[in-house]
């Protein structure tokens, strides 16, 4: 059963040149919570500022970045290894700097070139969901469009289409209402375009393509299937190294993650030209261990 302990408020105070190794030590003994310095402008921290992450914070957290992008992309967690296969510290320092670069730089080149496959997948099945109202028309998609003197609307009506101005007119009943294609007189588009509103016209885009609906539907459904093949490709690449470096990509996330914490502590101290300042709290019984 959890019990309330007794916390003590401590204050250190040292020159700059002890800053690093004040953090290091505190973050050794793991029981100094750090209370964060808030800039007030009172004066009674007058001359200090927030501090500024150690050297090299940035490489550590840029390292943190990529560790955590390969983990999201892989679906990993620290939660998936166990104490037993963790590294080393100075193992996971060394492949830090030597692996990792390679890791991401492979890991990338595969999720963009996924990426852009499904893109393509999506596209090709967008195009293949606005040629399904068109899979009957009487002609291939390319009659549809393109004429000097004559267009073509399309769309979703209510009822039987009567128009008061000559046109060609092609339907196709459903239970809801119908499907047309209307070919009108340019000089017409106008009076037709309000006169569909009287039968509750949604208007469909004519995909610009050549060939029967059905036939080029047929063609987008052999490229997504060849390009689904691709996308598996690369998803058992991905899976291969996942499994190659999947305990190392866990333990370096740990150990970066405290070492980024770590470097960024000064965020949290106050600091002036020659000396810092923090508080926190320390448990009672352990505050002879800080000093």
């Amino acid at each position: 059963m959890f019990q309330p302990e007794s916390m003590s408020r401590l204050l250190i105070v040292a020159s700059k040149q002890q800053l690093e190794p004040v953090i290091t030590e505190l973050y050794r003994m793991n029981i100094f919570h750090i209370d964060d310095y808030v800039e007030k402008g009172d004066g009674e921290w007058e001359g200090f500022r927030i501090g500024m992450p150690l050297p090299g914070a940035d490489v550590t957290s840029a390292a943190l970045v990529k560790i955590r992008s390969i983990a999201s992309a892989f679906g990993i967690s620290k939660d998936t290894i166990s104490d037993t296969e963790r590294s080393s510290i100075n193992e996971l320092k060394k492949r830090v700097e030597q692996d990792l670069p390679a890791i991401a730089e492979d890991v990338e080149k595969l999720l963009t070139k996924k990426t852009k496959l499904e893109s393509t997948v999506k596209e090709y099945e967008q195009r293949i969901e606005a040629l399904h109202p068109f899979i009957d028309a009487p002609v291939p998609m390319e009659l549809l469009q393109g004429f000097d003197t004559i267009s073509f609307i399309a769309g979703n009506v209510k009822g039987a289409v009567n128009l008061s101005v000559p046109c060609e007119q092609w339907e196709k009943q459903s239970k809801t209402g119908s499907f047309v294609i209307l070919a009108v007189k340019n000089s017409d588009v106008s009076t037709v375009e309000r006169e569909l509103l009287d039968f509750q016209i949604q208007k469909v885009q004519i995909p610009q393509e050549t060939g029967s609906a059905s036939q080029v539907i047929h063609e987008y459904e052999l490229k997504i299937e060849e390009l689904k093949k691709e996308i598996a490709d690369l998803e058992r690449q991905m899976e291969t190294i996942r499994g190659k470096h999947e305990f190392f990509l866990m333990s370096s996330e740990e150990f970066l993650s405290g070492n980024v914490e770590q470097a960024e502590a000064p965020l949290r101290f106050a600091t002036s030209e020659h000396a810092f300042a923090v508080t926190g709290w320390v448990p009672t019984s352990k505050v002879t261990k800080v000093f």
